[in-house]
């Protein structure tokens, strides 16, 4: 016999379904802490001052917007979810982008929270005005089990996101699984963030590197140093391997190397 959902995955099931696919104002401030503080793309939103407005430009642009679950893991430190944010535009253009997001609580309302979103496959979807589907959305995502974070495995994780095969281990999917090339020839990644629970870990993290090519972008661009935001939540078998889902940051890193002048 069971319990019942986890109080934590309660209100992440809050923030998901009545804050952001309900685009109900008053939820947020119910399930998040007014110091709540989210790091999304390189940005920080500090307090509910802040990240309130900008989470309502996206539902305004996105009106009946909808949010699907695919993944979650629950641990000691805190909560983490595979998602996919989908809809149309004002103008009636549909996309489906996939998310990975870690969120951390203090016993009442969330705190903390640190996402990836794949708005690069958002973007070629606006462009080709050719949707992606939805993946399979997670049977009960509320109703999964809480387990003891096991330092064993997340340094197993550790060792392979310093070891620079993130990006080149293909049990893992990449993004929306449709450009599977390595961006980055890695030099250094800092990990901001991560919950472990079990044998699956999910982190958030800083990659820097030279630029390897893809995204559209001139040759003349290889070799750029560049940084990249990352976001995975994988798991370890029982041989070591690695698998899960990652979504890296593409189009901040395509706008970091325009910016530069590189494009």
């Amino acid at each position: 016999m069971t319990s019942g959902p986890h109080p934590l995955s309660l209100l992440l099931r809050g923030f998901c379904v009545d804050w952001i696919a309900g685009a109900q104002e008053q939820a947020a401030s119910k399930f998040l802490a007014p110091t709540y503080t989210a790091h999304v793309g390189g940005v920080t939103f500090a307090g509910l001052e802040q990240y309130i407005p900008a989470v309502l430009g996206q539902l305004h642009t996105y009106p009946g917007l909808s949010l699907t679950v695919h993944d979650v893991l629950l641990g000691d430190e805190g909560i983490a979810m595979v998602f996919s944010e989908h809809g149309a535009t004002t103008d009636g253009v549909a996309a489906a982008w996939r998310g990975v997001g870690l969120f951390a609580w203090d016993g009442n309302q969330l705190i903390e929270n640190w996402t990836e979103e794949d708005y690069y496959a958002r973007r070629r979807q606006l462009v080709s005005k050719n949707p992606d589907a939805v993946p399979t959305p997670a049977t009960a995502p509320w109703a999964t089990p809480w387990m003891e974070a096991d330092e064993e495995h997340r340094s197993t994780v550790v060792a392979w996101l310093t070891s620079g095969l993130m990006e080149s281990t293909p049990t893992v999917t990449l993004d929306d699984g449709l450009e599977t090339s390595t961006l980055l020839n890695q030099d250094t990644i800092t990990i901001s963030h991560s919950v472990s629970a079990g044998s699956r870990v999910a982190f958030q993290a800083s990659v820097e590197g030279t630029f390897l090519g893809g995204l559209d972008i001139v040759d003349a661009a290889i070799g750029t140093p560049a940084t990249m935001g990352v976001s995975g939540l994988v798991s370890v078998q029982s041989d070591g391997s690695i698998s899960g889902q990652v979504v890296r940051d593409r189009l901040g890193l395509r706008r970091a190397l325009s910016i530069a002048g590189r494009n």
